[in-house]
């Protein structure tokens, strides 16, 4: 089992003394962010998906557009 110490001032945080790293101990802190976390994953999905779907109006506009001329010249 890995030396584990408490950090003073900060009862969520504890340091293993054989690797040195400072660890999160607080199950509630973890939750939190593994939700935040979640929810910006989510909204980042979802801002590529409008990206994707904005990208393929304007290929359909320029589709649009080019009929039209092509019709207009006649």
């Amino acid at each position: 089992m890995h030396n584990i110490v408490q950090i003073e001032g900060n009862n969520g945080l504890i340091r293993d003394m054989s690797s040195h790293a400072i660890l999160n101990a607080s199950s509630e802190q973890i939750d939190s962010y593994n939700s935040r976390k979640k929810v910006a994953q989510l909204r980042e999905l979802e801002l590529s998906k409008q990206k994707e779907e904005i990208n393929s109006l304007k290929e359909d506009v320029k589709e649009i557009k080019a009929m039209l001329e092509a019709l207009l010249k006649r």
